[in-house]
Formats: structure tokens, C-alpha cells, sequence
């Protein structure tokens, strides 16, 4: 049997209502979720208005306050008012900005480094400099004074010993070329005869005072030239006694003493006392006591001639001749010369009366005077040590450089750094002087790089300062003499940099995150906003969804009573 028409429209208008009581059903659960949402919200806008953030505070130059959100990037950025920061990580190890580390690592001495960013200006420092002057000008000073005390010396570079000087007692005998005595006289007449009495007495004299004294001589049997003759000067022929004492004993203390020192001799038994080299046959030093200095050699004079010196000349000459070269090497001992005059006055080798006279004044006022001269030394040119100009270091921003200064000694390692001083100076034009001496040290360099993202975000910092990621440490003033403790890198004040909690830095603050606060009420507003437009769409939905159930559910009625009625007749029609 079929399905009547009502009976279909009954199962369509069931079918329906069910749909829709489905419909309402989730409606309802997404009231409630809107409802979670909405709380959810409110406790984030709640939790929100409790938020802090960290701010650092310094002044312009102005004087105004100025406040920044604490970040890497503010704490490294230099201001004139502000107080010196580091970060530090749980390593010991400072973390610098990405351009710090590269100036650093471009430069290798502390001046070059605060080259990039301060103006840096090198100047001979003026007191040096004066100092230089001043040294200058006495030197030129002391070059004049030397230039004519060396003159002077040049003129007369000995001076005579004390009164009883050697050649003063042979004065006191025979007297001088130009004042001559006794036999000295007569000699220098051209008859010698006499002087070899005076000779004797120069020839190792025992100071005997009388000429019969069995040992008043010590003469050896012989005596040997320069020119390898051997002779013996008792043997003078004609004269009996060569040894006989010319006029009297008065001499014989002077001419002891001559005739020692003439047969000094040192270490090596070498005789000291020299001639003078000079063979020309003059006074050594003319009546004003000027020395001639140039000197003659008799024996290269007869080399350069092209032939071989006399026997004469070589017994005339202050030289010793080698026969074997032909040349004229050292300068006789005065011993040697006495020897050589004394065989030729004795022998009569020299005719001419002039050259005998020569001879006579050359070893008399000659060989024999110098001899009792002591040379001077040579004024010696001392100057004083040349001061060294040295280099200051200007620069115009004292505090900026102080902030690098500070810097740098904390990158190359070092917990204190050297002050940035004040020139007082006029000539420095008010500018400020550094030492630039230090050179960075790679072996001791402590820092690392923080990346630029890192470096602005101040919630990063926040965190780690407050979960002890990383500590701050701060830059400031120290002088040993007040404050306690010795830092071995400074000798007077310095800065050091010391830790500090970020809480107990004054101008470190915890304040209200506004901003946090402000996005997070506009984001609960929106929100409460957009659920409750939705809770009113889903209102009137679930209103519309009651209105279609009421008309379904009455027409569902309606048809089930038809469907009764249809039923009755039915079973009436049949009954």
C-alpha cells in the first residue's frame, strides 16, 4: 500500500526540524566558544597591564632627560652626559657592536682607534721643542768656545813642567841659544871641543863630584851609532881625559838629574824620552813661544833627492835610517841622539860652522826642551745630550675620547684605562692630549660581536639581564690614592670598569610598558568587538532557526491531525 501524500509531507517537515534543531544546536556551541574567546582575551588584556620594560635615561646637552627603550645599540652609543656601559656574558666576555669590533680590528694602536671617532692631531710638544732650541744654541755656543780653545792649543800644544823641569837644569848649565854659557858659547862659535865635556856629563852620569872619583862614570866600554859604529868616548884622539870636568863641580846635581831622566826607560826597556822628530835645525819655538809645526825630515829630504843619506845626515837626523828599505822609520830616543852628537863633536864629522851650530840648537833648544815639555790634550768639544722632541697627541672632544679610551683598553683586555688629560697649554689651542703609545694586544683582546638584530631588540636584553644570561659593567672614575686597592696598569688615576646590577643602575629604570599595554587593550577591544557581533549574528541565526521551528512544528501538527481525521474515515468506511 502506498504512502499517502500527508504521511510524506510528515516525514519532509520531521526531517526538517530535526535539521534545524542541528542548526540551533551549533550555534549554541559557538556562543560558548565566543565566550572562552572573550575570556581569553580579557585574561591577555589583564596579564598585559601588569607589563614592565627597561629604560635608560641620560641627559642632552641641554640638560633635558631623555628616555630609550634599554637595548645593546643605547648602551653602546656614545653621548657627552652618559654613563659607560659593557655587557657581559656569563663568560667574562664583552660584547661589542659589529662596528666597534671593526675599528678595532683595523687599527692596531690605541691613537689610530680613536681616530674613527674623535679629530686626532699630532704636534712636536712645545716644551720639547724649546728645550731642542735651547740645546741648539749652546751647542753653538760650546762649537765657538772649542773652535778657539783648539786654536789656541795649535798654536802651543805643550806647556813647560814645574820649575825643576829637565830641561831647566840644562839651562841652568849651558844655558839657552839665545842666552848661551860656559862651553855652550863657545860650541856655538864653531869650537866644540869644550861641549863634549858637557856631553860626557849627559851620558849615564853617576853624579860623582870629582872628575878623579874612581866610578865617576858609568859608561859601558862602548856606544854604538845609528849608523852601527861602536866607539868608545874615552878615546878622543888628542885628549887624554875626555872625562874632565869642564869648570867645576857646581852642575853636577842638574846634570845628574838630565842625564837620569834620558836614561828612563819603561816596562820594555824602551827609553822614554823621545826627540822631537823635527830635524830642521832651528828652535823648536821661537822667542814668543810659538811652536812651528812643520816639521822636517833631513833623511826623506836625501830620499826624495833620489840617493842615499850620509852617514852625517843620518847622525844629524831625529830618525833611525833603514839602510835595507831606504826609508826613515821611527823617531830616535834622546839617548840615541846624545850618542850620535856625541861621536860627532868627538870625531869632528861636522866641518861647516853653521851647520854645527844647527845641530847644537837643534838637540839643545830642541830634542832637549821637548823633552821637558808635557803635552796638553786637545780641548775635547763635550756637548750636552741632544733632548729628543717628542709627540703629543691633541684631540677636540675630551669626553668622547675618554668613552673610547675606556673602550679600547676594555677590548684589548685590560679592566682599567689611562685618563685623557687636560693640556694646559696655550699653544694646544685649548685641545686635550692622550697617550697613544699602547698598541693593541690580540693575545689578551676580550670581546665578541652582537649581531645588529640582536643589538635593537631591547626584549632580548630585558631577558637576559633578568634571567642572568648577561651582566653589566660600567666605566668609572678611580684614583688609587683615594679609593681602596692598587690597580698595577695605572700609575695615578684611571677609570676601571667595575659590575653593577642593572637593577642598582641609577640611570638603568623599570617602567610600565605603555605601549605593551596600549596595543594589548586595543587587541581586546577588537576582539570583544568582533565577538560580540558574532554572538549577535549567531542571536538573531538562532532567533530565525526559532521562528522556522515554530512554524514547522505547527505545521507538523496540522498534518498529523489531518492524517488522524483520514484514519478515522477510514476505519468508519470499513466498519
Amino acid at each position: 500500500m502506498g504512502m499517502s501524500a500527508s504521511q510524506a509531507r510528515l516525514l519532509s517537515i520531521t526531517a526538517r526540524l530535526t535539521n534545524n534543531e542541528l542548526s540551533s544546536q551549533l550555534l549554541t556551541n559557538s556562543k560558548v566558544r565566543l565566550a572562552s574567546k572573550s575570556e581569553e582575551a580579557s585574561d591577555e588584556y589583564m596579564n598585559a597591564l601588569s607589563a614592565t620594560k627597561l629604560t635608560y635615561q641620560y641627559y642632552n646637552d641641554n640638560g633635558d632627560a631623555m628616555n630609550y627603550n634599554l637595548t645593546p645599540s643605547v648602551i653602546y652609543s656614545y653621548e657627552p652626559l652618559k654613563s659607560q656601559y659593557s655587557i657581559v656574558d656569563n663568560n667574562g666576555v664583552n660584547l661589542v657592536s659589529a662596528q666597534d669590533a671593526k675599528n678595532f680590528e683595523e687599527t692596531n694602536t690605541l691613537l689610530d682607534f680613536l681616530g674613527r671617532y674623535v679629530n686626532v692631531e699630532k704636534i712636536d710638544d712645545p716644551d720639547t721643542v724649546k728645550a731642542h732650541d735651547d740645546w741648539d744654541a749652546e751647542c753653538k755656543r760650546l762649537e765657538k768656545e772649542h773652535e778657539i780653545a783648539y786654536k789656541k792649543w795649535e798654536d802651543n800644544p805643550y806647556k813647560v813642567n814645574e820649575d825643576d823641569t829637565l830641561y831647566q837644569l840644562v839651562v841652568a848649565s849651558v844655558g839657552t841659544s839665545q842666552n848661551p854659557i860656559a862651553c855652550y858659547r863657545s860650541a856655538l862659535s864653531g869650537y866644540a871641543g869644550c861641549y863634549i865635556h858637557f856631553l860626557n856629563h849627559l851620558l849615564d852620569f853617576n853624579g860623582a863630584e870629582s872628575w878623579g872619583d874612581d866610578e865617576y862614570r858609568d859608561w859601558p866600554n862602548t856606544y854604538t851609532t845609528s849608523t852601527g859604529v861602536e866607539y868608545s868616548p874615552a878615546t878622543k884622539e888628542g885628549h887624554d881625559d875626555p872625562q874632565e870636568w869642564w869648570g867645576g863641580m857646581g852642575a853636577v846635581n842638574e846634570l845628574k838629574a838630565v842625564s837620569d831622566g834620558i836614561n828612563e826607560t819603561d816596562e820594555n826597556g824602551e827609553y822614554v824620552r823621545k826627540c822631537d822628530g823635527d830635524d830642521k835645525f832651528v828652535p823648536a819655538y821661537d822667542n814668543g813661544g810659538k811652536k812651528d809645526t812643520d816639521k822636517y825630515n833631513l833623511l826623506q829630504a836625501a830620499i826624495a833627492e833620489g840617493r842615499v843619506p850620509t852617514d852625517v845626515e843620518i847622525l844629524r837626523s831625529d830618525y833611525i835610517y833603514d839602510a835595507e828599505t831606504n826609508t826613515a822609520t821611527e823617531v830616535k830616543s834622546i839617548k840615541q841622539k846624545l850618542i850620535d852628537l856625541y861621536y860627532l863633536v868627538m870625531k869632528s864629522l861636522i866641518t861647516d860652522k853653521t851647520a854645527l851650530r844647527d845641530t847644537l840648537i837643534n838637540f839643545t833648544d830642541g830634542d832637549l826642551l821637548n823633552m821637558s815639555l808635557e803635552p796638553i790634550d786637545p780641548p775635547v768639544l763635550t756637548l750636552p745630550k741632544e733632548p729628543k722632541i717628542t709627540t703629543i697627541t691633541q684631540i677636540d672632544d675630551k669626553d668622547k675620547a675618554q668613552w673610547y679610551t675606556n673602550l679600547w683598553y676594555m677590548m684589548n683586555g685590560s679592566e682599567s684605562a689611562n685618563v685623557v688629560t687636560d693640556d694646559k697649554d696655550e699653544t694646544t689651542n685649548g685641545k686635550f692630549v692622550v697617550n697613544g703609545a699602547e698598541k693593541k694586544n690580540p693575545k689578551t683582546a676580550n670581546y665578541k660581536v652582537i649581531d645588529d638584530i640582536t643589538a635593537k631588540d631591547a626584549s632580548w636584553l630585558q631577558y637576559a639581564l633578568e634571567n642572568g644570561i648577561v651582566s653589566l659593567r660600567q666605566a668609572k672614575y678611580f684614583n688609587p690614592s683615594e679609593d681602596s686597592g692598587k690597580v698595577p696598569e695605572l700609575e695615578s688615576t684611571g677609570y676601571m670598569w667595575k659590575s653593577v646590577g642593572f637593577k642598582n643602575a641609577i640611570d638603568i629604570k623599570t617602567v610600565e610598558d605603555t605601549e605593551k599595554i596600549t596595543r594589548a587593550q586595543a587587541k581586546y577591544e577588537k576582539a570583544t568587538r568582533e565577538i560580540e557581533a558574532k554572538d549577535n549574528e549567531y542571536d538573531i541565526q538562532l532567533k530565525n532557526l526559532d521562528t522556522i521551528h515554530n512554524a514547522l512544528q505547527t505545521e507538523y501538527e496540522s498534518v498529523k491531525n489531518v492524517i488522524s481525521k483520514n484514519v478515522e474515515r477510514s476505519f468508519k468506511a470499513f466498519s
